[in-house]
């Protein structure tokens, strides 16, 4: 089960008024010390998630690309 987050994001103003889209990227890792919130003193990135989020952001804008009205 996901845990519930209380982080906000302005972002859904601007997908009022173009299309958008919005994601979380995990990349919380015990195993490399990554498990830490944002602005926790211990914050770390696994970087191997990073090529996870640029593939994902990928296949949104290839996807977009593709419709039938672009």
């Amino acid at each position: 089960m996901k845990k519930p987050t209380t982080g906000g994001e302005d972002f859904s103003f601007y997908i009022e008024n173009i299309p958008g889209c919005f994601a979380l990227l995990g990349s919380g890792n015990p195993d490399k010390d990554t498990q830490w919130a944002h602005h926790h003193g211990r914050f770390n990135i696994d970087e191997d998630a990073m090529a996870t989020g640029a593939e994902l952001y990928a296949q949104y804008a290839w996807s977009y690309l593709q419709q039938d009205n672009f």
